[in-house]
């Protein structure tokens, strides 16, 4: 999503061989150093959320090593179902889409003035705890 943002913000006259040529290049950067890049209004809570995404996406050493030399199943991977688990990952769905929400209101902020029902969208940013995009548009607002 970040690396489709900075290519319609910053690149949008490329065409598709240059825009690859341009992924290439920043595939070589962490994603916090392309956020960093970007004009947008909440940068470090997106890389507080991708942080901690990456917790559950990228396995430290320390997990890793009893299931690699022991072949013990690290405590993360359960066989069950795991309620606080399925909490968790509902709160971050939400959250990614609130990144979703507000990045495409950084990038077209005119849909902010021509939602439909701008009341009930704005009870349902509310209601899912999509408090970037909230924060976003009372921003935009002033």
């Amino acid at each position: 999503m970040m690396q489709a943002y900075y290519l319609d913000s910053e690149h949008s006259n490329a065409d598709m061989m240059c825009k690859l040529e341009i992924v290439k290049e920043i595939d070589r950067d962490r994603l916090s150093a392309l956020i960093d890049r970007l004009e947008l209004s909440q940068k470090q809570r997106i890389e507080l959320l991708y942080s901690e995404l990456s917790k559950f996406v990228h396995s430290t050493y320390k997990e890793l090593r009893p299931t690699m030399e022991e072949g013990r199943i690290l405590s993360r991977v359960t066989l069950g179902f795991d309620s606080d688990m399925f909490k968790k990952c509902v709160g971050m769905t939400n959250q990614v889409m609130d990144v979703v929400y507000c990045i495409t209101l950084n990038r077209f902020p005119g849909i902010i003035w021509k939602m439909e029902d701008r009341e009930l969208t704005l009870k349902s940013f509310r209601d899912h705890g999509c408090n970037m995009t909230l924060d976003h548009i009372r921003s935009q607002e002033h």
